[in-house]
C-alpha cells in the first residue's frame, strides 16, 4: 500500500503508554495496516497528555505535501504488540517521526522556552528545555504554517519536509551538520529542535576575527561538510555565512544549516544511509529535475565565495550574482600579510570573479579542495582540532 503519512513519534517529550511498555506507538503503523482504518484516511496521534475525549480539530497540515510522501509499495509489519524492539526499530525506521500536537500550547508539554537566540523572515528560534529532562538544552525554531497573511506558504512547507527528510533520512549524523531531535505539528505552527548552538554567532563574525590557522580549521571542516553531504547525494545549494553556525562563541566546531534549497542527487551518491531509495520518496520527474539543478559545482562557488570573505575578512552580499555581487568580489582583497602562498593558492582554484578560475569547469572538486595543501599543512607545534593530533 502506499504510505501517505509521516508517523507520530515519541521523540524527546514525555513517554506514552505505548512506548513505556514497549510497544510501538499507534501512529507508527501506516493506516489500514490492521484494518481499523482505510489507507486513504490517516490515523492522527494524540499528544501525550492531551484529553482523548475531546474532538481533536484536525490539522491544517498533518502529512507531508504528496511529492515527497513515499511513494513506492511494500510490505509493512504489523508490529503492534511485538517483542523484538529491533524489528519495530527496522519498520518505523522507514517513517519521518511527527508529533502531531492538538494545539499549540501543547508544545510546552514537550519543551520549555528558555531565551530567543535568533528570528529570520520564517520564524523565531529559541533555547529550550527538554521537559522530561532539565539538562538537556536544544534550539527549537517556530514558524507559523497558516496559509494567506503572514506565515509559511505552501512551498515554504514542501522546502521544510524536505529539509527534514534530507537530515532524517539521507544523511546520516555529522558533527558538523546540525541535527534534526524532534518535529511538532499544531494546527497553526511548526516546531522544529535541533541541537543548540551559540546565540547568533555566525561566520560573519568568524570573518573579522580569524587569522591563518584559526581560517585553515574552520574552513576544512566546511569544505570537509560538503564532501560528507556529496558522498551521499546532497548538494547544498546554500551555502552562506549566514547558514554556518558555531557551537560556542571560541569558533572552534562549525555547524552547517539550512537545507531547505538542497537536492538529492541519485547519480552523485556514493554512499546510501540506511537503504534509503530516492525513487521511494521522489517521482522520476523530481528526480530529472535534481540532477538537472544539483550540480556539486554550486557548493564548490559557494567555497569559493566563502574563502574570499575569510581571506579578506568582509562579507560578501547576500546574493551569489548580479552586478552588486560582481562590484562587492571586485572589490574585496585576500589579507596577505596574514595568509600564507598556499591560501592563496586555493583561492585562485575556486574563488569568485577575477579571484577564480575564468569557467567553472576549471574550479576544483571538493575532493581536491579537501586535499589541498593548505588544509593538509600544520606549522610546527600547531594542534589540530580536527583530528585531534599535533603536528611535529
Amino acid at each position: 500500500m502506499d504510505t501517505e503519512t509521516m508517523a507520530a513519534s515519541t521523540g524527546k517529550g514525555p513517554a506514552s503508554n505505548d512506548t513505556a511498555s514497549g510497544h510501538a506507538p499507534d501512529a507508527a503503523i501506516p493506516p489500514g495496516v490492521d484494518g481499523t482504518a482505510p489507507a486513504h484516511e490517516p490515523q492522527v496521534a494524540t499528544a501525550p497528555g492531551v484529553d482523548e475525549t475531546t474532538p481533536a480539530p484536525e490539522p491544517i497540515v498533518a502529512k507531508p505535501p504528496s511529492k515527497y510522501v513515499k511513494r513506492k509499495k511494500r510490505n509493512v509489519v504489523d508490529t503492534r504488540g511485538a517483542e523484538d524492539s529491533e524489528l519495530r526499530h527496522r519498520v518505523r525506521a522507514q517513517y519521518i517521526t511527527i508529533k502531531t500536537l492538538q494545539d499549540d500550547k501543547d508544545v510546552y508539554k514537550f519543551y520549555k522556552k528558555i531565551v530567543k537566540i535568533g528570528e529570520g523572515a520564517s520564524g523565531k528560534i529559541y533555547e529550550v528545555e527538554n521537559a522530561n529532562d532539565g539538562n538537556e538544552r536544544l534550539a527549537m525554531k517556530v514558524q507559523r504554517k497558516n496559509e494567506g497573511g503572514e506565515g509559511l506558504k505552501a512551498e515554504d512547507l514542501r522546502r521544510i519536509y524536505k529539509e527534514l527528510l534530507i537530515t532524517d533520512k539521507v544523511l546520516p549524523p555529522h558533527e558538523h551538520i546540525v541535527q534534526l531531535e524532534d518535529v511538532l505539528v499544531s494546527p497553526n505552527k511548526m516546531f522544529t529542535v535541533t541541537q543548540l548552538y551559540a546565540k547568533d554567532i555566525t561566520l560573519h563574525d568568524f570573518i573579522k576575527t580569524c587569522e591563518n590557522t584559526s581560517a585553515r580549521r574552520v574552513f576544512k571542516q566546511i569544505a570537509e561538510t560538503v564532501r560528507f553531504m556529496h558522498k551521499y547525494g546532497v548538494v547544498h545549494m546554500d551555502l552562506k555565512p549566514e547558514n554556518v553556525l558555531f557551537t560556542a562563541p571560541d569558533f572552534m566546531v562549525t555547524k552547517v544549516v539550512d537545507f531547505s534549497r538542497a537536492e538529492v542527487v541519485g547519480s552523485l551518491a556514493k554512499e546510501v544511509h540506511n537503504g534509503f531509495k530516492i525513487s521511494d520518496w521522489f517521482s522520476p520527474e523530481e528526480v530529472a529535475e535534481a540532477a538537472r539543478e544539483g550540480q556539486p559545482t554550486v557548493d564548490v562557488q559557494s567555497l569559493g565565495n566563502i574563502l574570499l570573505s575569510i581571506l579578506s575578512g568582509k562579507s560578501l552580499p547576500f546574493q551569489t550574482s548580479g552586478a552588486k555581487f560582481t562590484r562587492a568580489v571586485a572589490k574585496l582583497q585576500p589579507r596577505r600579510e596574514l595568509f600564507p602562498a598556499p591560501a592563496l593558492d586555493l583561492l585562485s582554484k575556486i574563488g569568485p570573479g577575477k579571484h577564480g578560475p575564468k569557467h567553472v569547469a576549471e574550479l576544483l572538486t571538493v575532493e581536491e579542495i579537501c586535499e589541498h595543501e593548505w588544509l593538509l599543512g600544520q606549522t610546527s607545534g600547531e594542534t589540530s582540532r580536527v583530528e585531534g593530533t599535533t603536528a611535529s
